[in-house]
């Protein structure tokens, strides 16, 4: 009998079909012709008037910072969701972020240690590290649970919506604001359909970032013990 319940219930969930997913294409345009990767282009659908409600459950990730570098860096996430920042480093690190919308600064803390930020409103935030300039991140937060990242070929996936109209958003690192605007545009969701391709034109990186006090960051070794 247990062999038959087993065997039962090995072919339901055989049965079960898998989570839908929505399929698109980016490409982007990139400065140098001899860099080859599509990656990093986020996109994401909200609901239009009328369209079914947008139910964003918040989550709880992970922003860690090891070897001088956060992991990942580019994270995105619904709206409301909580972030930690652990140090997996064996010295000390700053995480803050500014501007007046999303600024935060989680102090100083050593390793082993692990301090958390919550993201209640979308929006870009830049993350970086007060002591080490080279630390930078990106956290997009989105007030959707429609989303998904591009891979180096270009490739992404979002959970599938209920059908409906659409408002489709891109963000991309290196591009103008007033490029991904012009990306944006109205889609319709039906069964056994796609996303349209897209195509992102990269620009130049920006000149280096401030500290939190917005001055330049100080010569390397000036903090002592505090990063050895």
């Amino acid at each position: 009998m247990l062999a038959s319940l087993g065997l039962v219930m090995a072919t339901a969930l055989a049965q079960t079909p898998a989570p839908a997913t929505l399929p698109g294409q980016a490409t982007v345009r990139q400065l140098n012709a001899r860099k080859v990767s599509n990656a990093g282009v986020v996109v994401w659908l909200t609901p239009v008037a009328g369209s079914a409600p947008t139910v964003t459950p918040a989550r709880t990730y992970q922003m860690a910072q090891r070897n001088k570098a956060f992991e990942p860096h580019l994270l995105v996430i619904p709206t409301g969701s909580m972030v930690a920042f652990p140090n997996f480093d064996p010295f000390f690190h700053n995480v803050f972020s500014l501007g007046n919308d999303r600024p935060f600064d989680l102090l100083l803390y050593q390793g082993g240690a692990s301090r958390s930020q919550r993201f209640s409103r979308p929006g870009i935030t830049y993350v970086f590290c007060n002591i080490h300039p080279q630390m930078s991140a990106v956290i997009v937060t989105v007030p959707t649970p429609w989303y998904g990242i591009s891979d180096a070929a270009g490739a992404y996936a979002l959970p599938a919506p209920p059908p409906g109209e659409y408002q489709l958003h891109v963000w991309y690192e290196r591009a103008q604001p007033a490029d991904l605007a012009r990306l944006q545009r109205q889609v319709e969701i039906a069964p056994n359909t796609g996303l349209p391709s897209i195509q992102v034109d990269e620009s130049p990186v920006p000149a280096m970032h401030k500290n939190k006090y917005g001055q330049d960051y100080d010569t390397p070794g000036s903090y002592g013990t505090v990063d050895q």
